[in-house]
């Protein structure tokens, strides 16, 4: 189990990960399949 701040750590990644596939120069449809697959990640 991670500690407090490692899940914190790994909250800030994910979240500036996030963000910077919002932001590539891809079709919306593929940036929307990727984002959908990190969030299934994130919530297992």
């Amino acid at each position: 189990m991670p500690t407090r701040q490692e899940a914190e750590e790994y909250k800030r990644k994910f979240e500036m990960l996030m963000s910077h596939i919002v932001e590539l120069d891809l079709p919306t449809h593929i940036k929307d399949e990727i984002l959908n697959e990190a969030l299934d990640k994130w919530k297992s």
